[in-house]
């Protein structure tokens, strides 16, 4: 029991925490949001088709029923779609004020419940959704600017709608119709295709009908092909780290819990800009003020204890 909560607890929600890190610097010294967005986009689009030649090669069909299929391509076109308003956030502010908004996941995700699942709004999720509120409304607010709302935080409340939206979209598509066990039956690897597909389709459109999209990618490719290279396969490995972690940790320990864990990747990306803005500042983009980070460090944890009463209670 103690390997799959350490994977849970401890390795999962750091690995996307560093993932956050590296997003930073990538955002900071490589690309701009809509050219690292559309590299983004492209290379899911590579690995859908190395999966798809892996696949093959093992004699794998990646034949799904229509329902699924079509709900997979969709849940991967907000996949990419909440990247973009991810990254625009994660431009414009540290990854302190960035990385704990996506416990509004949970938060998005019981409201559209309540709307059109019917589910029920109980005292205690209510309490859980105001202490992440109250923290929220702290990380928006930067008293040494005197800001009261930053634009950066309305980008992360559409990146955590989109992404709320596609839980829900895909609980109502799959397992209301009845097709849950349809798709547990299928390899995790011929999920991960159509999701990928869906990616890699949505930003060839988007650079189709966008010129800034296409110019900026251009102009970016041009001057930093290696550093985008290599930034989007380490990306890549960790998330595979982390999502293998996951999974196995929930087949070993309530997916509740493990959910609830995830929390704690505020946690941690706020161990990594104390720690990074003492000893590699200029690797993290983190300024580092006792106050400041006091005045973080209460609203992740508010946050944090909001998200697991979300999930647990």
């Amino acid at each position: 029991l103690l390997i799959p909560i350490i994977l849970a607890a401890g390795i999962a929600p750091l690995i996307y925490a560093i993932i956050n890190y590296v997003d930073k610097f990538m955002l900071m010294k490589i690309a701009r949001p809509r050219s690292a967005w559309a590299f983004f986009g492209l290379f899911s689009l590579i690995i859908a088709v190395i999966i798809y030649a892996l696949l093959a090669i093992f004699g794998i069909s990646v034949t799904l029923p229509v329902n699924i299929v079509l709900a997979l391509l969709f849940a991967g076109l907000l996949q990419v779609s909440w990247m973009y308003f991810y990254f625009k956030a994660l431009r414009g502010d540290d990854a302190t004020s960035v990385a704990p908004l996506f416990q509004f996941i949970g938060v998005f995700a019981y409201i559209f419940g309540v709307l059109f699942l019917g589910e029920v709004l109980a005292i205690n999720k209510i309490i859980a959704l105001t202490l992440i509120f109250i923290g929220g409304g702290l990380l928006t607010h930067d008293p040494a600017k005197k800001i009261a709302f930053k634009k950066e935080t309305g980008y992360m409340l559409i990146a955590t709608a989109i992404i709320s939206l596609a839980l829900v979209v895909f609980k109502k598509a799959v397992v209301v119709a009845g097709l849950n066990t349809d798709i547990r039956m299928q390899d995790f690897t011929v999920v991960s295709f159509w999701m990928y597909l869906g990616m890699g389709i949505t930003t060839i459109a988007v650079l189709l009908i966008k010129k800034q999209f296409r110019a900026e990618l251009l102009v970016t490719i041009r001057r930093n092909t290696k550093m985008l290279w290599r930034v989007s396969i380490l990306n890549e490995l960790l998330n595979v780290l982390a999502t293998l972690a996951v999974a196995y940790a929930s087949l070993k320990i309530a997916v509740v819990t493990v959910t609830a864990f995830q929390s704690l990747q505020a946690f941690y990306v706020l161990v990594i800009a104390i720690l990074g803005a003492k000893y590699i500042p200029k690797y993290v983009f983190e300024p580092y003020h006792s106050k400041n980070m006091t005045h973080k460090a209460i609203a992740i944890v508010l946050m944090i204890v909001g998200g697991i009463m979300l999930e647990l209670m």
